[in-house]
């Protein structure tokens, strides 16, 4: 390893983008085919792009194009949900709960409508510490007494059922990518139980090499999707039976994407570039739920669910359906406009 930057060759550069983070690498692979310079500091997974006089840095997903004020605030869940709500963005109700006003039993969701979900204030990695469809006050209760173990400060807010979940990726006022996501799940076989299925189904996902898939991981949630559903670990589903273990979609936690790009409605596009002007963001990765993203979330009962100023961009060069959509080259060549 070195402490100083390290520029990227034709000699050295399978090496060192090796080395980096899928969303490095990705970006950096851009910024060469596009005969920027690329140096990378190799012990902090940093690079920098420059072409002339100008230079960015880069690491993983945060680049250079949003300010700092924005991303900090677009960070927090509940100051963003708080900010679209009064700017008229379709947004879930919620409650922020801080862990002194806990112990005390000084904290209120009366005015939330149950089912509901509990996840850490201050941002979320790969769904850690989120839990949905909890209908019960004791559920509640137990789910917050082992949140703030963790976390300071919890933002309950109403789950919104039975709706599809969707990614809108945008960038300087233009939607460069939409993708479908769908939680994780297993088709049964008619012999196998749903443990073995996911056991399976989590080595499938180690084959695939061009990113690196998150495993379905047996949590809380999975677990009372399952209980939903009348279904534990042991049940066998027959023969080509679906079974949605999660009701988060994520790329990281056992979840699949679909390029759905073409089909975005003109009202959900011009809602999506909305967002981004009210939160001062040139790019952000908007969490739509709705029926479908091809009719107004507005009209739909839908609701713009979160918004993820550093989002990860890589699923949208590898859908599993769909038209892969190089959006890495945009965002590169964004940075020296």
């Amino acid at each position: 390893m070195s402490n100083s930057l390290i520029r990227i060759t034709k000699d050295n550069a399978q090496s060192l983008l090796g080395n980096l983070r899928p969303l490095s690498r990705l970006l950096a692979e851009e910024a060469l085919d596009l005969k920027y310079r690329v140096d990378v500091y190799e012990d902090l997974n940093i690079f920098r792009v420059s072409c002339g006089r100008q230079s960015h840095f880069i690491r993983g997903a945060i680049t250079s194009l949003n300010n700092y004020v924005g991303a900090d605030i677009a960070d927090h869940k509940f100051y963003t949900n708080s900010i679209l709500r009064d700017a008229g963005i379709p947004v879930p109700r919620s409650v922020r709960i801080q862990k002194k006003s806990f112990a005390k039993g000084d904290w209120s969701v009366s005015g939330l409508r149950a089912p509901l979900v509990v996840k850490p204030t201050y941002g979320t990695l790969k769904g850690l510490g989120v839990v949905t469809n909890i209908s019960g006050q004791r559920d509640l209760m137990r789910y917050l007494k082992k949140g703030f173990q963790t976390y300071s400060s919890i933002l309950v807010e109403e789950f919104h059922q039975d709706l599809n979940d969707y990614r809108v990726l945008v960038l300087d006022n233009k939607v460069i990518g939409v993708l479908h996501r769908i939680p994780a799940y297993v088709v049964g076989d008619g012999v196998s139980n749903i443990g073995a299925l996911i056991r399976e189904k989590n080595e499938k996902r180690k084959q695939v090499h061009e990113i690196k898939l998150g495993p379905i991981s047996i949590d809380a949630e999975l677990k009372n999707k399952l209980k939903s559903q009348r279904l534990n670990m042991r049940s066998i589903p027959s023969a080509d039976r679906r079974v949605m273990l999660k009701n988060v979609c994520n790329f990281g936690a056992g979840g699949e994407v679909h390029d759905v790009t073409d089909k975005i409605s003109k009202a959900n596009v011009e809602l999506a570039l909305r967002i981004c002007k009210v939160m001062n963001l040139r790019l952000a990765g908007l969490d739509f739920l709705c029926t479908d993203i091809s009719k107004s979330v507005r009209h739909t009962d839908g609701v713009v669910l979160e918004l993820n100023q550093h989002p990860d961009f890589a699923m949208h060069h590898f859908p599993q359906e769909g038209k892969a959509r190089n959006v890495s080259r945009q965002i590169v060549r964004a940075m020296f406009k």
